[in-house]
């Protein structure tokens, strides 16, 4: 199976070289094996198998992955927090327009756990 049936058939964004989290933890999408996701999480030296639905991509970010994923700069991880920041206020706002309650409390607590994380007051 390949990364174009899993965006297919779970409707998922995946791409080579997209930026994802899985349990908070960063990483990048290497290819395909069956119907997993093949991602290198950041510090690690290999890749591993995750179910498509298991991992939060990060829109509009794709890089190469590299073996020394894990010694990116900070100000890199900063940005990309910033990044899904935008895209989770972008979803709160279409799953409040849409009435769909449960999706807008989701998407407004991951926010949350975002500027947490940056360390935002706002």
């Amino acid at each position: 199976m390949s990364l174009e049936y899993i965006r297919e058939y779970y409707g998922v964004p995946a791409k080579k070289g997209m930026r994802v989290t899985y349990r908070s933890k960063a990483g990048v999408i290497t290819g395909a094996s069956g119907p997993h996701v093949r991602v290198r999480l950041d510090g690690e030296k290999s890749d591993g198998c995750y179910h498509p639905t298991d991992l939060m991509y990060i829109p509009g970010i794709v890089f190469k992955a590299s073996p020394d994923a894990g010694k990116t700069d900070p100000s890199l991880f900063i940005a990309l927090l910033r990044e899904q920041q935008a895209y989770h206020w972008v979803e709160f706002g279409l799953a409040c327009s849409m009435g769909n309650k449960a999706l807008s409390e989701t998407h407004l607590a991951m926010h949350d756990k975002i500027k947490a994380a940056l360390g935002d007051e706002s």
